[in-house]
């Protein structure tokens, strides 16, 4: 069957990707092209566009971009010049009832108004989900936008082959002046087709807040043990051409979108023998605000459930409101259950087991298989932390394995030393 946007002699995977989603999705077609339409030409000398769902973030949005714009430079420190990328932003609404951010969107006219040069578009759809959202579906409306314009642009097959896609949130701290020039240099491999680097929370917080940045770290740690080096705990870049080769965002993932399009991207590198890459490294390109975390400890629903309440009202709304009075966060403030101690720690690490065996136990494993897979993880987790007095407790339901810690001294006289860095210790070995 022919592809409506192909062009003549440009046969690449997005035409037909495009040419699919739209014949088997009447919706997913109608979305995507009001989409398109909204965002506007992509420009021709585009290399990298990045996209970011927006709902409700006024307080963070223009902070955002000013990090993706103003402050991106070349390595010889000229600006980035504006033809090069481009950000699109999907002003969305879960359902008709919800009201529309008046204030997000003066935001982002602020921005607008005031740098005129950068290519900064915007698009608005209204969905109706009912209670809970699929996050995979907004960011494939998006993604699927963007590529469509791609498409259409009058420049070589190489160029629209080589487009890269960086979806991420609204919420950036701070960035890498030197991410987005680094991206796409890195892109002029033509072997790599996606690239991963390192994320973190601010260290201003981390300081005052030790028992969030241990458990954050060996967050990160467990995730890419479990799953593999190329798992992102943030956004990462990707070819448009490779995102259409794995068939995209799964629209129907409420959350864990990216991982699982990083997994399939991978998979498919993988297979390639060489020819085409999964890039990782270990620069810090992104600062993320540290919101979500902070909240679930600050609620004691714990970090390891920090998104088992994802897009319940009353949830996202003081998550939203922590966007900013993080930064008021001292030490000396913290609540007794937020703090470093025995206690704390235990019932932090307990939870994360918790979640591996349910994981491990839901691939057909029953527990004491599920057990001999993950207990290998905590018990490097415990070693790098410097713990030796410790427990695990594993009763016939899940919902009991815990892990007890009686001894947290080693590990407390490890962060005495001014140049300890836990990321030395757990990141050194997960690439």
């Amino acid at each position: 069957m022919p592809n409506t946007f192909q062009e003549k002699n440009d046969d690449i995977a997005q035409n037909h990707y495009i040419h699919t989603q739209f014949m088997n999705n009447s919706l997913h077609r109608e979305h995507v092209c009001s989409v398109a339409a909204s965002l506007g030409d992509m420009h021709t000398s585009c290399c990298i566009s990045i996209c970011i769902p927006a709902y409700q973030e006024w307080s963070v949005i223009y902070n955002t971009l000013e990090h993706y714009t103003i402050w991106q430079i070349t390595p010889d420190g000229k600006p980035l010049h504006p033809d090069m990328f481009e950000i699109n932003i999907l002003i969305n609404r879960p359902n008709p009832t919800t009201p529309i951010d008046i204030s997000m969107l003066e935001e982002i006219k602020r921005f607008q108004t005031l740098h005129p040069e950068y290519h900064i578009h915007t698009a608005e759809v209204v969905y109706d989900f009912g209670i809970k959202p699929k996050i995979g579906q907004i960011f494939k409306d998006i993604v699927d936008a963007v590529i469509l314009r791609n498409t259409k642009r009058t420049v070589s097959t190489k160029a629209k082959e080589r487009i890269i896609i960086r979806t991420a949130g609204a919420d950036v701290e701070a960035l890498n002046p030197l991410l987005l020039s680094r991206t796409i240099s890195i892109f002029e491999d033509q072997t790599v087709i996606a690239h991963r680097w390192e994320t973190h929370l601010p260290p201003e917080l981390l300081r005052n807040f030790p028992l969030l940045d241990i458990i954050q770290t060996a967050s990160i740690f467990l995730l890419r043990q479990y799953h593999g080096p190329h798992i992102i705990n943030g956004p990462f870049s990707y070819l448009a051409e490779a995102y259409a080769i794995v068939w995209g965002f799964d629209g129907e993932k409420y959350v864990g979108e990216e991982m699982d399009l990083s997994e399939r991207i991978h998979a498919h590198a993988k297979d390639a023998d060489g020819e085409r890459t999964f890039r990782l490294d270990r620069v810090s390109d992104v600062l993320n605000n540290p919101r979500r975390q902070v909240q679930s400890l600050l609620q004691w629903s714990g970090m390891a459930g920090r998104y088992q309440n994802f897009w319940c009202e009353d949830n996202e709304n003081a998550v939203r409101n922590m966007s900013q009075s993080w930064r008021t966060i001292s030490n000396e403030s913290l609540p007794d259950y937020c703090r470093l101690n025995i206690e704390n720690l235990s019932r932090e690490i307990s939870e994360y087991y918790r979640v591996y065996i349910r994981i491990a136990a839901g691939e057909k494993m029953d527990l004491s298989v599920a057990r001999e897979r993950i207990n290998p993880l905590f018990l490097r987790v415990l070693e790098l932390y410097g713990i030796q007095s410790y427990k695990f407790r594993n009763e016939e339901t899940i919902a009991s394995h815990q892990i007890e810690i009686s001894d947290m001294t080693p590990m407390t006289q490890k962060m005495k030393d001014p140049d300890f860095s836990w990321r030395k210790a757990f990141f050194g070995e997960s690439i």
